[in-house]
């Protein structure tokens, strides 16, 4: 095995290592959503795109193997069925569903897709780089803008209940003791809030949010000291210790969409707090975020564009040092591409001030603090790595042809429909798509009885129609009068004069016919009025023909049609191999003497 194959195959272990350990590691909460459904859960939209993104190297990683496209998806499917049924028997803590085996295996579609498309994105020319540059500054623009977007508050219309220390099960119990609590002057009691519209208008206009507690003991993760939560059982706003942090959680948008969000921590206050000590928090709305309160110690909080990792999955006890990496490392994900197709062109440019104007403005607009440093380094260096990246894919990676994994990505019939679209004017068009739309049912046969001459029509006229008709001749069939049933050929798309191509002469020979002095003739319309019956080699001559001469639609035929089998089309072997000119030859053969036995068979009787 070579070092290259050796590499591959490490690769694709590591990549299914690496999702069974993100799968099957056991979790702490109870598994609660039926498998039927599709989007499961609280965070379901953010679990359904890191499936996606979970599965995407493995489609990636078993293309690069040389795995067909249906097998490879195939084998995500199995693999993700798996995971499901040991989530339900065997792993605590996780839940299993229809959702996750469809998301999984659409993920593995996808990184068949962008690998069989590889060399379309990863080495394009220097035009198409620069438009791919734009759209993906615009894109990361948009991501920021939706960001922002997302993580402001949204708090529905429903009844709202107050909750002093409260037991909620997923969470730490705080043992500490409410003494008061308001919203905007209004009193908050632990039981059904009465004016609850009143308090969604003060939450939503950013009202202080007033607590008077008395501490309890420290606890090891999140612990609500006050909350309000409605009658569907969704949190509306929670206040409580995280260890020594004081933690603020509102509704937001991103939660409407089922997706995860982070929260507001005052870091390190609650350090100093033991238990029975006097706590009074306020939290009151700021125009960019919440001003957090804790005995007369005060800080603003907000979020960044950096914080749109946590949409997907938000780890609560991060280090504030790694919370800042990540998100300038987000910032440096997004900008990447840019980076990557960035070349010297106006387009690029514009890209790129889209993105300066963006993180320096936007913020502002969609409720967000300013981009911080380490978010513009971030940005900085994910431009950077990507445009080293890009001059990296165009001078060293060897890639295939681009047609050939584009063609692999389309089936061979669509793929020869999409040719002969783009090769026909409108009229045409229009014919081939009638017959197209024709093709579930049986082509239409001549009449019985022998005509006194019968056009054979290809594209040149150089092999097909050629070859169809000097096998009509050497083999005739005669007319009640005795006289030979004559045979004529021409081309749709051909000049006068052309000899036959060189293979075909030679497989024609194997046939005992000569095509050596065969010359090409153009189809026009005293071609068309001399013959009886008109046989085209496939759709394309067909749409052509009946474009072109309607007043002989009901003349026209397929030759293919006479042989049997689903597929009328008799494909044009012009410069394929003689493997191909023969296969293709062989079969206008049994098409030629199945007309000749049609026409020559006693007509039907009504």
């Amino acid at each position: 095995m070579t070092d290259k194959g050796q590499l591959a195959r490490w690769g694709l272990r590591a990549i299914v290592g690496v999702i069974l350990v993100a799968t099957l590691a056991p979790a702490g909460a109870t598994a609660t959503s039926a498998f039927g459904c599709v989007l499961c859960g609280e965070f379901g939209l953010a679990d359904a795109i890191k499936n996606v993104i979970l599965f995407t190297p493995l489609g990636i990683a078993l293309t690069l193997h040389g795995m067909p496209n249906g097998r490879a998806i195939m084998i995500g499917a199995l693999l993700s069925a798996g995971i499901e049924a040991l989530q339900v028997s065997v792993i605590p803590g996780r839940d299993a569903s229809l959702g996750d085996l469809l998301t999984n295996t659409a993920g593995t579609a996808v990184g068949i897709a962008l690998a069989r498309t590889a060399p379309r994105w990863l080495a394009p020319r220097d035009r198409m780089a620069g438009q791919l540059s734009l759209v993906a500054a615009l894109g990361a623009v948009l991501l920021m803008g939706l960001t922002g977007f997302l993580l402001q508050p949204s708090f529905p219309q429903t009844r709202y209940y107050g909750q002093w220390t409260p037991d909620l099960g997923h969470l730490e119990w705080y043992r500490g003791e409410v003494l008061d609590a308001s919203v905007g002057g209004i009193q908050t009691p632990s039981w059904r809030l009465n004016a609850s519209d009143s308090v969604r208008a003060l939450l939503r206009r950013g009202a202080e949010i007033h607590v008077v507690a008395l501490a309890g003991p420290p606890v090891p993760a999140l612990g609500p000291l006050f909350s309000i939560y409605d009658h569907l059982r969704r949190e509306i706003v929670l206040i409580g210790p995280d260890r020594d942090d004081l933690v603020f959680r509102f509704r937001a948008r991103a939660a409407d969409l089922r997706l995860d969000q982070p929260d507001l921590r005052f870091r390190g206050v609650m350090g100093p707090i033991v238990s029975g000590d006097s706590l009074e928090v306020t939290v009151v709305g700021a125009s960019r975020g919440y001003c957090v309160s804790l005995n007369g110690t005060q800080r603003c909080l907000g979020f960044t564009f950096g914080a749109g990792w946590a949409l997907l999955h938000y780890v609560e006890h991060f280090p504030a040092w790694l919370m800042r990496g990540l998100n300038g490392l987000w910032l440096a994900v997004l900008l990447l591409p840019f980076g990557f197709w960035a070349r010297p062109s106006v387009p690029s440019a514009i890209g790129g001030l889209a993105l300066v104007l963006g993180l320096a403005l936007l913020p502002g607009v969609v409720g967000l603090l300013p981009t911080a440093a380490h978010e513009w380094l971030g940005a900085f260096a994910g431009t950077m790595a990507g445009w080293t990246l890009g001059r990296t894919a165009r001078r060293r990676m060897v890639l295939r042809p681009r047609s050939a994994d584009m063609r692999r990505l389309i089936p061979a019939g669509l793929r020869r429909h999409l040719r002969a679209l783009r090769t026909l004017a409108p009229p045409s068009t229009t014919a081939y798509l009638r017959l197209l739309a024709r093709q579930p049912s049986p082509w239409r046969l001549p009449p019985r009885g022998p005509v006194p001459s019968v056009l054979f029509v290809c594209h040149g006229n150089v092999m097909r129609s050629a070859f169809a008709a000097a096998l009509w001749e050497a083999r005739p069939v005669r007319t009640p009068d005795g006289q030979a049933s004559k045979a004529l050929s021409g081309g749709m798309h051909t000049r006068a004069g052309r000899p036959a191509e060189p293979q075909a002469v030679q497989v024609a020979s194997e046939f005992a016919i000569s095509l050596a002095h065969h010359r090409s003739t153009p189809v026009d319309a005293a071609l068309i009025q001399a013959s009886e019956l008109i046989f085209a080699m496939d759709l394309l001559n067909a749409a052509d023909l009946m474009a072109r001469f309607p007043a002989a639609r009901n003349r026209i035929f397929l030759l293919g049609a006479l042989g049997g089998g689903s597929r009328v089309d008799i494909p044009d072997p012009y410069g394929a191999e003689l493997g191909e000119v023969r296969a293709c030859f062989r079969r206008i053969e049994a098409c030629v003497a199945a007309l000749a036995r049609h026409l020559t068979a006693p007509p039907q009787r009504a």
